[in-house]
């Protein structure tokens, strides 16, 4: 029988998703914490798995012995989805026309998604605290085109129940990991109120709520009185 080891940081967000992937298709694993406000992902033991030092990334031991490594999460989620062949709506086989929408949207992720939400996170939450250290605020402007990207998926989602169709897909489970980001810095999303009850029903999920048990806590020590973000 193979065993799986997921390596990776809860707050990381393709951690979570690779996490929340495995948990709703009920794929047994082993989860290896590694820190990365500890540099642990630049440890020897660590680049044994991925050299690259990112997370997540999984080690796969077959039923025959073989090890395998593999790291980026969408390569990691495709592999998975395969290998155990979990349920055709998550990550389709059969389906080609459905996979190519799923992809679509994969594809896109990285630069958009991803790379928009996770910069407004940055520059919001850490930018101010790097600035009263003196240190000069790296990131990218994104205040243009957050609320495409919003508006976009808003639109999208009043028209499907889900990021692709009404079927629930790998791409949901990525997109609200992002998504989640802008929580923690509270952003308003009320007037995108069908993205924001997409998201109220995604994080409702009971497989979600165990992978944001740490990030939870996260946004509670942000904004308790006894730890305010400046002491983060």
């Amino acid at each position: 029988m193979s065993k799986l080891t997921i390596y990776g940081d809860m707050l990381s967000q393709p951690t979570r998703a690779v996490l929340l992937f495995c948990k709703l298709t009920k794929i047994p694993y082993d989860f290896m914490p590694v820190h990365i406000n500890k540099g642990e992902h630049f440890k020897d033991e660590f680049k044994k798995i991925n050299p690259l030092s990112y997370v997540p990334a999984i080690k796969l031991v077959d039923s025959n012995k073989k090890e395998f490594t593999l790291s980026e999460s969408h390569a990691i989620i495709r592999f998975l989805s395969v290998y155990y062949l979990v349920e055709e709506k998550w990550y389709p086989r059969q389906n080609l026309y459905r996979k190519a929408l799923i992809d679509q949207y994969l594809d896109y992720h990285h630069l958009n998604t991803r790379f928009v939400f996770s910069n407004k996170f940055f520059k919001t939450f850490f930018g101010p605290i790097l600035e009263k250290k003196g240190k000069k605020v790296r990131g990218y402007d994104v205040d243009e085109r957050l609320p495409l990207i919003l508006t976009h998926f808003d639109t999208l989602l009043g028209k499907q129940k889900y990021i692709v169709d009404n079927i629930i897909s790998v791409a949901d489970l990525l997109f609200t990991c992002e998504a989640n980001q802008l929580n923690l810095i509270r952003y308003d999303l009320s007037k995108y109120t069908n993205l924001e009850n997409y998201l109220k029903s995604m994080n409702d999920l009971a497989e979600m709520k165990e992978v944001n048990v740490v990030l939870d806590k996260l946004k509670i020590k942000i904004y308790s009185e006894e730890s305010p973000q400046a002491k983060f």
